[in-house]
């Protein structure tokens, strides 16, 4: 019996008993298959319902002693239809299921199998199933309960399972990893309401045109300029989205007509030494706000970015104008005029909101600096500047 198979066999047996004068003890082998189950799952309950075979009973009048049995989690692989006693796996004594002597000879089980059921979900390459075997086994003992290959399967054995599925959160881009980690801050707290931190960095605006510097912008970085301002807002109903935002500029460009683009923005970005200062603390995978600072971990930045609204034009005159759906801002002191150098002799002209166009001609090809100086309501200027590239007209 030592070698023998029992896998067809129509009950589930763990027994401590006698065979032709020989002691004989039997232990059972179960395992369901879990994988129609998320790994993130949580494990509300996992019941096993276990029935008594009618034609073969195990009650406590046919016992000496207590048939209270086990069931432990086993730990090594092993295969249905080979597994013997000598060959049968290992199992860990750790976190058990103690099933209670039997009241009677054909009562039918439940039992819990919560935390065993949780832990195989969690790590599904370990479901090894569980093993039965008696608490003590010592003759005469005995428990019996329907198999899965028995006759009838209405007693078959089976496990419910009831659990919950919390949806992964979405950190598929730089935005959503970032807006994971800061999803407890308060965002009333960021003055601007504009975090920069929250989009990737590629139109470099924490340092576009900063104190100290002239930058220079062109077509495609002021719509990045004005994507990363837009997608890093919390206040998404102050301007139009970038879809909507190019749509006001096909509408403004006709021809040699270019429009210019104006964005004066501040907005905040989070202090590096926020952390230092007490200021936000490291919860896990979260910042989270310290309650009752004193001071704020946010810091200011006020970016200027100007440029014509497209990237190649062809030799000859080009009108550029002002037109004030193209102009966003949230910064003072506001913009009073707008004086733009171009052309290839370095013509002046100022341009105001929905004010005339002004002519310029480009007679040579080539990459093309237009210079910008915004005069501010109280009276400063500031200069950046644009590339543009210039094709040859054809004949």
């Amino acid at each position: 019996m030592q070698t023998t198979n029992y896998n067809s066999y129509p009950r589930i047996v763990a027994t401590a008993w006698t065979h032709s004068g020989q002691q004989i003890t039997y232990r059972n082998l179960l395992r369901f298959d879990l994988t129609a189950i998320p790994v993130n799952a949580t494990i509300q309950s996992a019941n096993l319902f276990l029935y008594s075979d009618p034609t073969y009973t195990s009650g406590p009048g046919s016992n000496s002693g207590s048939n209270a049995f086990f069931l432990q989690k086993v730990t090594t692989g092993w295969s249905p239809t080979g597994v013997t006693w000598d060959t049968q796996p290992t199992t860990t004594t750790v976190n058990r299921v103690y099933v209670p002597a039997s009241a009677s000879a054909t009562e039918n089980i439940t039992v819990s199998l919560t935390s065993m059921i949780q832990n195989m979900v969690l790590n599904p390459s370990t479901n090894f199933g569980m093993m039965m075997m008696l608490e003590n086994e010592i003759t005469y003992e005995s428990r019996n309960y329907a198999s899965s290959d028995h006759t009838n399967t209405a007693i078959r054995p089976k496990i419910v399972i009831t659990y919950t599925q919390v949806t992964p959160p979405d950190t598929s881009t730089f935005s959503k990893k970032i807006d994971y980690t800061i999803q407890f801050i308060d965002k009333t707290k960021i003055p601007t309401g504009i975090l920069y931190d929250r989009v990737f960095p590629a139109a470099g605006l924490n340092t576009f045109n900063q104190v100290g510097r002239q930058d220079t912008s062109s077509y495609n970085h002021f719509i990045q300029s004005y994507s990363e301002i837009n997608n890093s807002s919390y206040r998404q109903n102050t301007s139009p989205s970038v879809d909507m935002f190019k749509n006001l500029i096909l509408k403004n460009r006709n021809g040699i007509n270019i429009p210019i683009g104006l964005l004066n923005y501040e907005f905040n970005i989070i202090d590096t030494l926020s952390i230092v200062n007490n200021q936000f603390i490291i919860n896990g995978k979260f910042l989270k706000d310290v309650a009752g600072r004193s001071t704020s971990p946010y810091l200011y930045r006020k970016v200027l970015v100007i440029s014509q609204m497209a990237d190649y034009i062809k030799t000859g005159t080009v009108n550029f104008n002002f037109p004030n759906d193209l102009y966003w801002q949230n910064a003072t002191p506001i913009i009073s005029s707008l004086q733009i150098t171009a052309g290839d002799n370095n013509q002046v002209a100022t341009l105001t909101p929905d004010g005339p166009s002004a002519s310029f001609n480009y007679n040579t090809p080539g990459i093309k600096t237009v210079k910008f100086v915004v005069t501010f309501s109280d009276n400063t200027t500031k200069t950046t500047y644009s590339s543009l590239l210039v094709g040859q007209t054809s004949n």
